[in-house]
């Protein structure tokens, strides 16, 4: 079952806006720290790498460790992307696909980074796995000639009166940038569809809206392909999954529609003023009903 998601996100933040731990982060996505026997999370993590750190930090953990002790109040210690792997993959054939979208994108070259494989069952379909990768890096370009200490490489980039660099690594605006984020989602497709390729593997995956995917079989006369993308996209879970009882009442609905021999069609008004007003009901669960 081939997918499609890319998360592009800057530095994560509380419910009152203020920023998250950064070492705490790279504890979570590596399941380490307060977060190494979480239960149902530590077998769920299957590879981590981290690459490019600067010789003064041993570990990964201890260089996350200074980016958030030099981190600015508003500033932004790291990045992250988050991307939906395949499930028709071996996990080595995942990493490949990483290894090379860190390679295309010069995050592999030019920054600080760490990612994190999760593998774990599918929320509504247990004969699917979901598995996926965090990536998170330091958006400053590193530059080996002129290599910084811990006091010096989280500063502001600066130059002196001669206009040499004095201060800090520069912070790569492509990341953050709008046209850089289309670029890599292009980037993302593009990578997995080739490994599908080159595996033999009939499935292909876009970066496109479904509206726009549908558009473009429209116009290639492939009629009865374009009308199966005719559809609302499904919302992300969020955190709606990890509630039993959200969970068991979407389960219910899903089996309820199912047993439908016109799903759409037959589900009558009552029945979703009923779903939609069930006590104790999240806002996202009728959407992703």
């Amino acid at each position: 079952m081939a997918l499609y998601y890319f998360g592009n996100h800057p530095h994560a933040k509380r419910a009152d806006g203020t920023k998250i731990n950064t070492r705490a982060h790279y504890d979570y996505i590596c399941r380490q720290g307060l977060y190494a026997n979480m239960k149902g999370k530590k077998e769920d993590l299957v590879f981590t790498c981290s690459g490019n750190l600067p010789d003064w930090a041993q570990d990964a953990g201890e260089f996350w460790d200074a980016a958030e002790e030099n981190r600015r109040v508003k500033g932004r210690a790291y990045r992250e992307i988050r991307m939906g792997l395949q499930e028709e993959l071996s996990l080595d054939d995942n990493i490949a696909l990483v290894e090379e979208f860190l390679k295309e994108s010069g995050i592999g070259k030019n920054h600080a980074f760490t990612y994190a494989i999760h593998d774990k069952e599918a929320a509504y379909d247990h004969d699917h796995r979901n598995i996926h990768c965090h990536l998170m890096f330091c958006e400053k370009s590193i530059e080996k000639d002129r290599p910084l200490g811990p006091d010096m490489y989280f500063k502001q980039y600066a130059v002196n009166q001669y206009g040499e660099p004095c201060s800090g690594y520069r912070a790569d605006r492509f990341y953050h940038d709008r046209h850089g984020n289309i670029a890599m989602r292009k980037m993302w497709a593009d990578i997995v569809n080739r490994k599908f390729e080159e595996l033999g593997i009939k499935r292909e995956i876009s970066e496109k809206s479904l509206a726009a995917q549908r558009q473009d079989l429209l116009y290639q006369g492939r009629f009865e392909e374009a009308e199966k993308l005719d559809r609302i996209p499904a919302p992300h879970l969020g955190e709606a999954y990890k509630n039993p009882k959200i969970m068991e009442r979407i389960q219910e609905r899903v089996r309820e529609i199912d047993e439908q021999t016109d799903a759409s069609d037959d589900c009558s008004d009552e029945d979703d003023t009923r779903a939609q007003t069930a006590p104790e009901q999240s806002i996202m669960e009728p959407q992703i009903t």
